[in-house]
């Protein structure tokens, strides 16, 4: 806020002629605000947030409409061709073959028994080893880098209740990372999406009585469950020798575009956004997965009600960059096509949402095909998508 008194001082200064007016900016051009300076010391996240940089205004959104996949696809897509492909930027990264399924699974659950360890370490109040999390960071990035389809189908079919808030640190954190690739991140700050999806969710170690909970948290366990970003932003900064973007990242991934978010109430431009990015790979992966309080979304049901009502919470960038990792239709969801066969999607052509590769499984009479036939549906027009088909209702027919 500007002190009258600050104001004063600069009108006498420039009667006096010792400073030049300031200069209004264009009408068009976005105002520079001013930065803080530099400090030698590590700043409290607590007392002050980091100021963000400017940034253009955003087009205005028009009135939203039911959404179709015509309309979804012209604003999901708008900025694809802008985006350099996945496989170049694992080039850029580094050189090696391709791991198949089995090396991502070891690769998925060795992460997952690694943060179940520093989550009971933390619970018990013990020593964390950072070197150990920054281990599991660069495995994750690495192999996430590789664009391997067996890891993000792993994110989907692995479901464990009783484990969820590990599951939940891995999900998010392989999510998070394929999101910072679109964004075009270099490796360093995909490590720090990494870590951040890795124990942005730490403290509920505490809470597990409240979040297994089946039924509507009273106003006490919502109080004690809405601290864990605070709880966990703390811990970090001041047992593990960490950078403030992570600290911050972890702080903030439950506040929201509208406001409507904790534990600070934060608004758009004041979020970062390592934070905007973690909180909707959080988002999405609660969706998917099954809670004592509610039945999992199938991975296409929960990328459609993002799209459509995500944009309150998120920005437009975060939300298109989910969608292109992910897809309109995710590896490993069950489609039928215009012809009657059943298939399963293997693989998503971020440029093309609804023509992905796939494995088609079953006949039009839904009889098993002896040799399984795999199509990239961008090499054959005449062959689309009909519709989103249930697994157990097209294995057990």
């Amino acid at each position: 806020m500007v002190r009258m008194v600050d104001l004063f001082n600069r009108a006498k200064k420039h009667m006096e002629g010792k400073e030049e007016p300031p200069k209004q900016p264009m009408p068009s051009q976005p105002v520079e605000k001013e930065q803080p300076p530099v400090s030698e010391k590590k700043p409290s996240i607590f007392k002050e947030q980091p100021a963000k940089p400017p940034v253009p205004e955003k087009e205005k959104v028009p009135v939203k409409q039911p959404v179709e996949f015509a309309h979804m696809l012209s604003e999901i897509t708008e900025s694809y061709s802008l985006l350099e492909k996945k496989e170049d930027i694992a080039r850029n990264f580094m050189r090696t073959s391709m791991p198949d399924g089995e090396e991502m699974k070891k690769v998925y659950f060795e992460a997952l028994n690694s943060i179940r360890e520093i989550f009971n370490l933390y619970k018990d109040n013990a020593t964390i080893d950072e070197n150990k999390i920054m281990a599991i960071a660069n495995r994750i990035v690495n192999n996430v880098i590789l664009d391997s389809p067996a890891l993000i189908r792993l994110i989907h079919e692995s479901d464990s209740p009783e484990l969820y808030i590990y599951h939940n640190a891995v999900n998010v954190s392989i999510i998070s990372v394929a999101m910072g690739l679109i964004y075009k991140y270099n490796k360093s700050k995909l490590l720090d999406l990494a870590v951040i999806g890795l124990l942005h969710d730490i403290d509920l170690v505490h809470n597990r009585h409240i979040i297994d909970k089946p039924a509507k948290l009273n106003e006490a366990e919502l109080k004690e469950i809405t601290s864990h970003p605070l709880n966990a932003a703390t811990f970090v900064d001041n047992a593990l020798n960490f950078t403030k973007e992570i600290v911050n990242g972890i702080l903030q991934h439950h506040e929201r575009k509208d406001g409507n978010g904790y534990p600070a109430g934060l608004n758009d431009l004041q979020i970062q956004d390592f934070a905007e990015i973690v909180g909707l790979a959080d988002t999405y992966a609660s969706m998917t997965h099954y809670r004592p309080y509610k039945e999992k979304t199938s991975p296409h049901l929960a990328i459609l009600n993002i799209i459509n009502t995500g944009k309150n919470s998120f920005s437009n960038n975060v939300v298109k960059a989910l969608v292109a990792c992910i897809g309109l239709y995710p590896v490993g969801t069950w489609l039928e096509l215009n012809t009657g066969e059943i298939c399963k999607v293997l693989n998503t052509n971020y440029d093309s949402p609804l023509r992905p590769v796939i494995s088609i499984l079953l006949d039009k009479n839904k009889n098993k095909l002896r040799e399984i036939r795999t199509i990239d549906l961008r090499d054959i027009p005449s062959l689309y998508i009909k519709q989103i088909v249930d697994e157990k209702s097209v294995v057990n027919s």
